[in-house]
């Protein structure tokens, strides 16, 4: 299971990486973006699907520990447990290796178009949404980000790219680990 999770996260990343081709504008909002929301303190709810699989989960990143829980089904079968773990990596890390990585998958990059195609809410917040299209040897991706136009910071994003489809809605405000995650100190 932590195998699919980081396979979607890096699905994830190699796909928005395309946001750091041009145009400039485009690319240094979605860059900002990905590394502020990163870097702050939030509650992720993903949502991915393809394959015959669909997969469910939250992600927590607070203080210098991250907390998963999956919810997973192959057809009809559950593969998660619905339980909160404990990360083996920091919140710190993941965002430093995210972002690596979303710099190197720019590098392969062959087609891209980036735009701000519209102003948006998402849950009472104001959002400059950025369409981008992507197509590198892994495939096509065409996503959408909806960031925070006060703050700075993801607060949706989906993205399309080869039979999958993935969606991310990040929460910022009241932030806690959940009291009864097991991870590796525990």
């Amino acid at each position: 299971m932590r195998g699919l999770l980081v396979c979607t996260t890096v699905a994830s990343a190699l796909f928005a990486a395309a946001a750091y081709a041009d145009p400039a504008t485009c690319r240094g909002e979605i860059l900002d973006a990905s590394k502020k929301s990163l870097e702050t303190p939030n509650h992720i709810f993903t949502s991915t699907t393809g394959s015959g699989l669909v997969q469910k989960s939250e992600i927590i990143n607070v203080g210098n520990k991250s907390y998963v829980k999956v919810d997973a089904k192959a057809g009809k079968t559950a593969i998660g447990d619905d339980r909160w773990a404990i990360a083996r990596i920091s919140p710190q890390e993941i965002a430093k290796k995210t972002i690596e990585a979303m710099r190197d998958a720019a590098k392969e990059t062959k087609n891209y178009q980036c735009a701000h195609v519209r102003d948006d809410m998402v849950d009472g917040v104001a959002a400059a949404v950025y369409s981008e299209h992507a197509e590198t040897d892994y495939g096509k991706s065409d996503g959408q980000y909806w960031i925070s136009k006060a703050q700075g910071l993801i607060l949706k994003y989906e993205s399309n790219s080869n039979d999958m489809t993935i969606s991310y809605r990040y929460v910022y405000t009241d932030i806690q680990p959940p009291a009864n995650a097991k991870g590796p100190d525990h």
